[in-house]
C-alpha cells in the first residue's frame, strides 16, 4: 500500500501509526535498540520492542509492564537529515495515538517540562478509565537551533505512563528520567538545565526560583575524595568522586559516578559530634540525583574527608558509599 505519511509525519504521526508502507514491524535487537531503558523501567517486563523502517522515517516502539504500571515509547527519526520537526507535538495529539494504548479521558492537565538524559520533554497528566497516566512530547536529534519554547530536529519520541494510583511529580521525574536514546549526547550540564531535580540557594537574573544544578560552585571552599559504594537494583558497584563544602558541622556535597551515569548533590547535617580519636561524628544526609531519585540517610565520618554514608532512595532501595 503507498505510504501517505511523508507530510502527516510532520503534524499527526498517528498516521503512520494505522497505515501500511510496505514494511512490517519487526523485532529489535536489544544491543541495536534506539530506546534504552534504565531506573524505572529497568524492574519490569518488555513486552514488546519492535520496529519499522521505510522511506520516511525509522521508527521504534517498545512495550513495557510492572504489574499495575504500563508504558509505551514510540522514537521516529526522520530519513533525510535536512528535514526537521517544528516542535513537540501536541499533548492532547499523543494522548489520542492509538499505539499508546490509552481509553478516552475527558482532561489532561496544563503541559509541564523537564529536561530528562535526552531533551526537553514537555509532558502532562490524565485519566483514563481506572488508571492515572502522564503522555509526553519530546523533539531532538540534529538541531538547527534550541529554545525551551521550541526546540527542533529530525527525531521524535511520544510515549505515556500509566499507574493504578495518582501521578505525583516525583513519580513524573522517575519515569521521564527512565530512557535514554542510543547514540544520543546528553545537554552539556554547563550550557543547559541537566535532569534539573536540586534546589541550591541561588538566584538566576533576578528570577526568585532557585537555580537547579548538579555541580557545586567552584567558588566554594571544596575537598574532592574518591567514593565507593553500591546501590540496590540500580548498580551492585559504583565509584567516582565526591565534592564536599569545608565547613564540619553542616555543609553540601556532589557527587559524580564514573562507572555509571549518575550524578547527586546534596547537603549534610551533623547532629552529634566526636572526638576525632574514638567517637565518629554523626549526622544525617539528603540528595537529589539524576537518574530521578532523592536519597535520604546518615553519615559517621571519625576524620574530616572520611566517611561513610547508609540510606534509601524514594523508592526504599538501600544505598551505601565511603569516601576518604
Amino acid at each position: 500500500m503507498k505510504s501517505n505519511c511523508i507530510y502527516a509525519l510532520f503534524f499527526v504521526l498517528v498516521g503512520c501509526q494505522t497505515t501500511n508502507t510496505g514494511s512490517n514491524w519487526i523485532d529489535v535487537d536489544p544491543s541495536n535498540a534506539a530506546i534504552q531503558t534504565v531506573g524505572l523501567l529497568q524492574s519490569g517486563n518488555v513486552l514488546s520492542h519492535r520496529t519499522r523502517i521505510n522511506s520516511v522515517a525509522i521508527t521504534e516502539r517498545l512495550e513495557w509492564r510492572d504489574e499495575s504500571k504500563r508504558a509505551t515509547l514510540i522514537t521516529y527519526e526522520l530519513s533525510n537529515n535536512n528535514q526537521y520537526f517544528g516542535s513537540r507535538e501536541e499533548l492532547s495529539r499523543v494522548a489520542t495515538f492509538k499505539s499508546l494504548r490509552l481509553g478516552a479521558f475527558n482532561s489532561l492537565s496544563a503541559p509541564m517540562s523537564f529536561h530528562n538524559s535526552v531533551d526537553l520533554i514537555e509532558y502532562g497528566t490524565l485519566r483514563s478509565g481506572s488508571d492515572y497516566c502522564l503522555v509526553y512530547s519530546m523533539a531532538y536529534g540534529i538541531k538547527s537551533y534550541v529554545s525551551s519554547g521550541h526546540p527542533v530536529g529530525n527525531r521524535k519520541s511520544v510515549g505515556a505512563y500509566c499507574q493504578s494510583k495518582p501521578i505525583d511529580e516525583n513519580t513524573s521525574k522517575t519515569f521521564l528520567s527512565s530512557f535514554e536514546i542510543r547514540n544520543w549526547s546528553k545537554y552539556p550540564e554547563k550550557t543547559a538545565p541537566y535532569l534539573q531535580s536540586f534546589y541550591l540557594k541561588a538566584k538566576d537574573d533576578g528570577n526568585k526560583n532557585p537555580i537547579e544544578r548538579f555541580t557545586l560552585d567552584q567558588s566554594l571552599d571544596l575537598e574532592t575524595r574518591r567514593f565507593m559504594g553500591g546501590w540496590a537494583a540500580v548498580a551492585d558497584k559504583f565509584e567516582g568522586e565526591i565534592k564536599l563544602t569545608k565547613p564540619l558541622v553542616h555543609g553540601q556535597f556532589s557527587l559524580q559516578a564514573t562507572t555509571i551515569e549518575i550524578k547527586c548533590i546534596g547537603s549534610w547535617n551533623t547532629l552529634s559530634k566526636g572526638d576525632r580519636k574514638s567517637k565518629p561524628s554523626t549526622g544525617n544526609i539528603e540528595a537529589k540525583c539524576s537518574n530521578g531519585e532523592s536519597i535520604t540517610g546518615s553519615f559517621s565520618t571519625l576524620n574530616p574527608g572520611t566517611g561513610v554514608v547508609h540510606g534509601f532512595d524514594s523508592n526504599g532501595r538501600e544505598v551505601k558509599v565511603s569516601y576518604n
